[in-house]
């Protein structure tokens, strides 16, 4: 309360800090880390130009890049800025490519998304391909876990998704939540993805057999998504 925060109707002063906190402390985090790979860039001996451009080849043949991304320093990159964001789907289809290729998304790409959040607008939101893309990501590269926390991290969840804004660091003291609301979402799709793939026979065994039956995967991960 020393801080100008104050118990709401349904939340106390001290949920509002650590709400305020948390989402400083992740925009830290991501500053870091995008500061650390430039940095680790600067620093990499390249390799001859040659022995470079085989690497590539071999990395394109082995992947088979999508058009408009290419390659640096093991990261994926927008070949075309000006391209890319003609598009407003690619601020959603650079990270199905990421997650497809299982290569990490460039800082200057992740900089260039944030800097256009504002075009994930409700003609996006509402888009039939676009919420295809989001569904993709969330069903089929495996645990989504890693995905939904690079979108909800560089703020992409929320804003093609406004629901789920509330949630993002919110802190509640409870039996329920040992995680940010947020963050436990994202545990428990990890979760119902590991059960899924039959990692947690021996801990879950109910819920391993009534998955393994069939479930509509669909309804299920995206009524996960939005249980809170």
């Amino acid at each position: 309360r020393a801080l100008g925060y104050a118990d709401t109707e349904d939340r106390r002063a001290v949920e509002h800090f650590m709400q305020d906190y948390f989402r400083q402390a992740t925009l830290v985090g991501e500053l870091t880390r995008i500061f650390l790979t430039a940095l680790e860039a600067r620093h990499v001996k390249r390799p001859p130009r040659v022995g470079e451009l085989l690497q590539y080849a071999r990395r394109r043949i082995r992947t088979r890049l999508s058009s408009g991304y290419a390659l640096q320093g093991g990261r994926l990159v927008i070949s075309n800025e000006t391209a890319f964001l003609k598009e407003p789907l690619n601020l959603l289809k650079v990270f199905a490519e990421g997650l497809r290729t299982g290569y990490l998304i460039h800082p200057d790409a992740m900089r260039l998304v944030t800097a256009n959040l504002h075009r994930l607008d409700a003609s996006v939101q509402n888009n039939p391909e676009a919420n295809r893309i989001f569904l993709d990501m969330l069903l089929d590269y495996g645990n989504p876990e890693r995905g939904l926390r690079r979108l909800n991290e560089l703020g992409v969840l929320a804003a093609f998704m406004p629901e789920f804004q509330p949630i993002v660091a919110m802190m509640q003291f409870n039996m329920y939540h040992h995680y940010t609301v947020d963050e436990h979402t994202s545990q428990c799709i990890s979760t119902l993805s590991q059960i899924e793939h039959g990692d947690l026979v021996e801990d879950l065994p109910v819920a391993s057999g009534i998955l393994k039956k069939g479930v509509n995967r669909k309804v299920l991960f995206v009524a996960l998504l939005l249980h809170d």
